[in-house]
């Protein structure tokens, strides 16, 4: 009887152990835990600086070229730049002078002008009256001219006949000729005021009665003179303040590539937080702000070497996020023994073994899950993922279980 159920016993284990054989070749069973992660940039403070600027937000997406943080260095020099502001602020200073003085002067110029208008207007029409006083004037000397000579004439004629003494010929004479000179003299004179209407109407200066004129037209040609050296000065000084524009634009530029830090997004990426906030202090070597590829996530798994036997590349894996029950697919694409590229995975999970030895497996997941996650603020960065593989050996489900267990 004992030797039976002996018997029995033994048959019952070798199908059991030919079923758990059959079984693993078929099923999944569950590997170490591994964390979703994704290629992230981390921007460093290469010395100590302060936030000038934020372009973003937490879980914000940017894309590639993008700034995402500015900042500035603690220490700095600003000498050089305090010297350009310094300078330009001089030369503004002497452009504005010069305008205000070329300004004053075209106002000086146009008073002149405006009183020069109303002195040639008061000449011309002081003039206009004394050629028609003159005109009048000529009118009545050409009579009284006329008049002498009628009475020349008559006088001529008595005197012929004896009726008047050659004295009172005489004397009619010199009257006569008194009459014509006085006529030539005023018709001088109204010859002289015509010209010097012609001079005031072509705006050139007269002497008689006309010192104002003179004066006024002097000023005005020294305004004018004074007008194109400030002008002239006036251009010397807005070049010179042009110049200095461009030195200080080229210290800023200057300054800015030695204390003024942008940090650009290399690739479309999300910006996880914490994002420094303006006016942060941030050490030498802080984080300023780290952006993940949420189109690249993979999964990192740490497995003891003895057991990395489960995986290979290309191999298919299966695999869902702690909390959830819906399963992914992936596809292990990168494996590295003995911890060979460990120092450069963003995450590492230790193997759960004494042993030194430990197999890295990378897995990527399907496309769906990568656009899934992306749905998530963080990109499901940092959740833990429970794995699953074929089992390739016969005690390997023993093992793996014994291990999740203990």
């Amino acid at each position: 009887m004992p030797l039976r159920i002996l018997k029995r016993s033994v048959l019952v284990l070798a199908f059991a152990a030919f079923l758990i054989l059959i079984v693993s070749r078929v099923l999944f069973v569950f590997a170490d835990a591994a964390v979703v992660n994704a290629d992230k940039r981390e921007f460093l403070a290469p010395e100590a600086a302060v936030v000038r600027e934020s372009f973003v937000d937490p879980f914000a997406d940017v894309k590639g070229g993008a700034p995402i943080v500015r900042i500035e260095t603690l220490v700095q020099d600003a000498s050089p730049l305090v010297a350009a502001d310094q300078a330009v602020s001089a030369a503004r200073d002497a452009v504005d002078a010069r305008r205000e003085q070329t300004a004053a002067l075209l106002a000086e110029r146009a008073r002149l002008e405006g009183r020069l208008v109303a002195l040639l207007e008061a000449a011309r029409a002081s003039v206009a009256e004394r050629i028609a006083a003159r005109e009048a004037e000529l009118v009545g000397l050409a009579e009284e001219r006329e008049r002498r000579g009628r009475d020349l004439d008559r006088t001529q004629d008595l005197a012929g006949r004896r009726v008047v003494s050659e004295a009172a010929l005489d004397q009619t004479a010199v009257a006569s000729r008194k009459s014509r000179l006085d006529h030539e003299a005023a018709a001088n004179r109204l010859t002289a005021l015509r010209i010097q209407q012609r001079l005031i109407a072509a705006g050139l200066m007269v002497e008689e009665g006309t010192g104002d004129v003179a004066y006024t037209a002097q000023r005005l040609d020294e305004v004018a003179l004074k007008l194109i050296d400030a002008e002239r000065e006036a251009r010397q000084a807005e070049l010179a303040l042009a110049g200095a524009l461009t030195h200080r634009e080229a210290e800023r530029a200057s300054f800015e590539r030695r204390h003024v830090i942008t940090f650009l997004a290399d690739r479309d990426a999300r910006i996880l937080p914490p994002v420094a906030p303006v006016g942060r202090t941030i050490p030498a070597g802080g984080t300023v702000a780290v952006a993940a590829d949420c189109a690249g996530l993979f999964m990192d798994v740490v497995v003891a070497e003895e057991d990395g036997a489960r995986f290979a590349l290309g191999q298919a894996v299966r695999f869902r996020l702690v909390g959830s029950e819906k399963e992914w697919t992936g596809t292990v694409a990168e494996l590295s023994a003995n911890g060979g590229s460990a120092a450069l995975r963003p995450t590492f999970v230790a193997p759960r073994t004494s042993r030194r030895t430990w197999l890295l497996a990378r897995i990527a997941p399907e496309a769906a899950f990568m656009r899934e996650a992306a749905l998530e603020r963080d990109c499901a960065i940092g959740r833990t993922a429970v794995l699953k593989t074929r089992s390739s050996g016969l005690l390997a489900p023993f093992r793996a279980a014994f291990r999740d267990v203990f």
